[in-house]
């Protein structure tokens, strides 16, 4: 199948919405999924939100708000491993992955980052 926005590469993400009965699908490549990422985030914050709002029985914690949504979209992947090995890197550089992996929930490298920036300590 191709993508709907460019007609040109195969479409690799599938997302279909269903509100009030009507279903609408769309079916992109990676590139024009990447584009319309904010839109696809938008409507996954008005769902879980509105979800909430109409079941509030079904959970014990309170709704998700838009500040709280993960940063990390669905639409992104796990970036492909470093190819230059943690010990070589800067300490500015472990700082900044440092972060990245927290943000992207990776404690276990994290920590492995903090133990090489502490023994250069």
């Amino acid at each position: 199948m191709l993508c709907q926005k460019c007609h040109k590469e195969s479409a690799t993400f599938h997302y279909r919405e269903t509100i009030n009965g009507e279903s609408q699908s769309w079916h992109l490549c990676p590139s024009c999924a990447k584009e319309q990422e904010s839109f696809f985030l938008e409507r996954r914050k008005a769902a879980i939100c509105s979800l909430h709002h109409f079941f509030p029985e079904a959970s014990s914690k309170p709704p998700v708000c838009v500040k709280e949504m993960p940063k990390k979209s669905p639409l992104q992947t796990k970036e492909k491993p470093s190819t230059i090995p943690l010990e070589e890197m800067s300490s500015d550089e472990l700082q900044a992955h440092m972060k990245t992996c927290i943000r992207e929930e990776d404690y276990e490298k994290a920590a492995k980052i903090r133990d090489i920036l502490k023994a250069r300590a």
